[in-house]
């Protein structure tokens, strides 16, 4: 079973054909398969579970 960010990585096969993937150069990974790069556009989904602690709360209220 995938993780969040396995599935989120997952989920432009799911929308887009492989060439479409190629041709706009779509990437999808976690913060850390990007860190040190440069991009045009980054869409960053921050997310929580029941039970994370408050300094994760307070991350994703206030990034």
């Amino acid at each position: 079973m995938l993780d969040r960010a396995g599935r989120e990585a997952h989920a432009p096969d799911a929308a887009f054909s492989v060439e479409q993937i190629e041709r706009v150069g779509l990437r999808a990974g976690t913060v850390h398969a990007f860190q040190g790069g440069e991009a045009d556009a980054v869409v960053a989904s921050l997310g929580l579970v029941d039970g994370d602690s408050p300094a994760r709360s307070r991350f994703a209220g206030y990034p």
